[in-house]
């Protein structure tokens, strides 16, 4: 499901050819260039030999324009309002070869890729924002030791072109002036699509050339303006997704579209684990979390009564539609002579000893505490949960949930067990902007030793629990920080934040796209632990297979990222990643 881009090179200056093509390098993406001289196609090829790349092929233009063979090119006017220096007939004519190049490497698809670009050779030359060749690649670099980098896209056959004006009409074609006016509905530097989608542009392109130069007397108009005049004509034949770019970095990024790895099929150090956890039929396990408290690994699972189908819809098994959780801790062993696997040493379910005010409601869709959360209190030292429920919320609402996670152990002939878990002290946290739903606060540790919570990540904002009415607690968000919309607009919680390094904090952070199923992405980000400006993330990524995915554990471990993760809300897993999968796949801010 890569990307190929494909470029064209017109240009005879080898010293400013060689510094654009450093920059398409940066991008690691494939790319097929046709150039136009042949000194430049040597100098080029003797670039790349000299650097060992391989994800760029070259070869020379053909200028052949067959496919307009019912136009007299010596009859051709040209546009009476352009810039006479750089509209010449040669460089209107070039432009022209933009999407039969382009259809020719689709055809030939060398790098044998589902996708395909076409994007100007000197389109860095536009680009302001410093994170755009960054955002290429991680868009549609090829990176990974084996496999390949995955593509989302709302609509997969879909042809998106960036532009800045509105869409030509027929009545504005026979007005008589738009083939002496250059007409920005497409911007022209750059589209992007399936290979389907390309071809049918080319067939059009190619079938009614004639008929456009002949209709505006001869006059050979730029590129953007057959362009729309195409899908002003055949808007029922053709019509690509257009979105508002312009000729500055706007120009790839191309809406609701990114790169992502599945990690089991990209990286070469993958392990994954399998507990065997005890039948507590009809829940099964899920999503888990993990904390280290007094040199002991706790594990908290999640169990749930429903199954989640294919399709993305649920079956209850006792046909009441109600969400049912049970929460099961385990103790991990950490390592052993053969592997560094975390596996358990016993299980045991968690009670909950709440006194009022808390207490369950009734007739709720959804009982018990979910997606609990394990900390360390900074302020007290204690193991603490948080998590959201509707079963002992104070209002008809999901809220947080928050508490002491008791944990008694005892010694067997096999090593440690549990003799007790449960939980109490707890108290239910009102919701700062009285939303319906609150789920996915994540703990971090604040620099001033206080207990802080992650509440959202786009601007990220971070506060501290205290003393509310009615013996509640209310949420007082202290940090307010802009993040980047793209990257963080619909990013939640995943992990709890734990400290890196002396400057830093680590964490992992998800989205999910409204497919169906619903598919789930992550990513793991760097904070500073001072102002906690996001520092770096990586690139997004799923685990086992694109769906219903969640994971909201993980732990370093000798190099190796170590994530409980559960798929279709059930078969929990533990999974082991070398931390240098992810070294050329940090995005820096």
């Amino acid at each position: 499901m890569s990307t190929t881009f494909v470029s064209i090179i017109f240009d005879s200056n080898l010293v400013k050819n060689e510094h654009l093509l450093s920059q398409w390098i940066a991008t690691k993406v494939y790319l097929k260039l046709y150039i136009q001289e042949k000194a430049v196609l040597h100098h080029l090829q003797s670039y790349l030999n000299g650097k060992n790349i391989t994800n760029i092929q070259m070869e020379s233009l053909n200028l052949n324009m067959d496919w307009a063979s019912g136009v007299e090119f010596d009859k051709c006017i040209l546009p009476t309002k352009r810039n006479l220096e750089k509209d010449t007939f040669e460089n209107i004519r070039n432009t022209l070869l933009k999407i039969p190049c382009l259809s020719d490497c689709v055809v030939a698809n060398p790098f044998s890729t589902d996708y395909f670009a076409y994007m100007d050779f000197h389109a860095f030359e536009l680009f302001r924002d410093r994170r755009t060749i960054s955002y290429i690649q991680e868009q549609y670099g090829n990176t990974v030791s084996k496999g390949r980098k995955h593509i989302f896209l709302q609509n997969r056959h879909e042809l998106y072109i960036p532009g800045c004006w509105g869409n030509l009409t027929k009545e504005m074609v026979r007005g008589g002036e738009f083939k002496h006016n250059i007409h920005w509905r497409f911007c022209g530097a750059f589209l992007f699509g399936s290979k389907k989608s390309i071809l049918l542009f080319d067939k059009y392109y190619k079938m009614h050339f004639e008929t456009f130069v002949k209709q505006h007397d001869y006059c050979l108009s730029w590129e953007v303006n057959y362009w729309a005049w195409l899908e002003a004509m055949f808007s029922e034949e053709w019509k690509p997704s257009w979105y508002r770019g312009d000729h500055n970095d706007t120009l790839v990024r191309v809406p609701h579209v990114f790169g992502f790895h599945i990690l089991h099929q990209s990286v070469d150090k993958y392990a994954r684990y399998k507990y065997i956890y005890p039948d507590l039929s009809p829940y099964r396990p899920m999503s888990a979390s993990i904390v280290r408290y007094q040199n002991q690994y706790i594990l908290n699972t999640r169990y749930v009564n429903y199954w989640i189908y294919d399709n993305g819809s649920y079956w209850y098994p006792e046909d009441e539609h109600k969400i049912r959780t049970k929460n099961v801790c385990s103790l991990l062993n950490n390592g052993s002579e053969y592997h560094d696997a975390f596996y358990p040493t016993c299980f045991l379910e968690a009670t909950e000893r709440f006194k009022p005010p808390i207490v369950k409601r009734a007739g709720g869709f959804s009982e018990g505490i979910e997606d609990i959360r394990l900390y360390i209190s900074n302020e007290t030292g204690k193991l603490m949960f948080i998590g959201s429920t509707l079963g002992y919320s104070t209002t008809d609402k999901i809220r947080i949930i928050i508490g002491e996670y008791h944990v008694e152990t005892c010694e067997t002939e096999t090593g440690t067990g549990i003799q007790e878990v449960f939980m109490n002290n707890a108290k239910i946290i009102t919701s700062p902007y009285d939303s319906w739903c609150e789920k996915n606060w994540c703990p971090i540790p604040l620099n001033d030793g206080c207990d802080g919570f992650i509440y959202k990540w786009n601007p990220l904002e971070i506060g501290k629990v205290v003393d509310g009415p009615c013996d509640t607690y209310r949420f007082e968000i202290e940090h307010r920080i802009p993040t980047n919309t793209e990257m963080f607009g619909n990013v939640k919680g995943s992990s709890p934040f734990s400290i890196l390094n002396e400057t830093q904090l680590i964490g992992m952070v998800h989205y999910s796209e409204e497919k169906s199923p619903r598919q789930y992405y992550n990513r793991i980000v760097v904070l500073d632990n001072e102002k906690y400006h996001v520092v770096k993330c990586t690139e997004a990524f799923c685990f086992e297979q694109i769906g219903i995915e969640f994971c909201m554990a993980m732990e370093m471990l000798r190099e190796k990222y170590v994530f409980w993760i559960s798929q279709k809300d059930r078969d929990p897993l533990m999974i082991e990643v070398e931390t240098e999968f992810f070294g050329d796949k940090w995005i820096e801010f």
